[in-house]
């Protein structure tokens, strides 16, 4: 009777180990992503299934870990803000419940402004040299946004707690479905 009773356990166990990990949480993950436009730092926060994280709080760190600067998201899940300083950031979302992303913008990301008034004088340049000129700039802009989709496609290919916890609960599953014919077994070639 003993045996049975352990065996129910174990299988009550199991199936809940099973049910309670299975489920997939990948909607709760928060990315976080930060860029300098003009002089105006714009932080943009999603869950990962695109929803936008609102009201979360966004805290700006300079390269020493001191604040500073702080705010909440809107209901589009942007925050922006003049830039704090011209040095490496990091940019930490905190949307509640443990959801937490941080994004490093390094000084290299952050463009550089000309203030100089006047008119350039394009007279003289050649097509190629402004060809040149023209894929520099566009190479040095858009380097932000390929380091970026580059982090989020190795973060989703890597599996999550929620996976790797449901990967557990299967084997605990599976495990107590063997001790449960086995034991069966057992029981049938002792009533014999």
């Amino acid at each position: 009777m003993k045996i049975m009773a352990n065996k129910k356990l174990i299988i009550l166990l199991s199936l809940g180990f099973i049910l309670m990990f299975s489920v997939t949480a990948s909607a709760h993950r928060v990315v976080v992503y930060a860029a300098v436009e003009g002089e105006e730092l714009i932080v943009k926060g999603v869950y990962g299934d695109g929803d936008p994280v609102q009201k979360a709080e966004v805290e700006v760190y300079g390269p020493a870990g001191k604040l500073l600067v702080s705010g909440k998201t809107d209901t589009d899940g942007k925050y922006s803000c003049p830039l704090p300083a011209r040095e490496d950031l990091r940019v930490v979302l905190t949307a509640g419940l443990g959801h937490q992303a941080e994004y490093i913008l390094s000084k290299d990301e952050i463009p550089e402004i000309n203030n100089q008034t006047g008119s350039t004088n394009l007279q003289g340049i050649q097509e190629d040299e402004l060809r040149s000129i023209i894929s520099e700039e566009l190479d040095r802009k858009l380097k932000p946004l390929q380091n970026t989709l580059v982090d989020i496609q190795l973060a989703s290919s890597r599996p999550g707690m929620t996976e790797i916890l449901g990967g557990i609960g299967y084997i605990f599953g599976l495990l107590a479905l063997y001790l449960y014919f086995r034991e069966k077994r057992r029981n049938k070639n002792d009533d014999r």
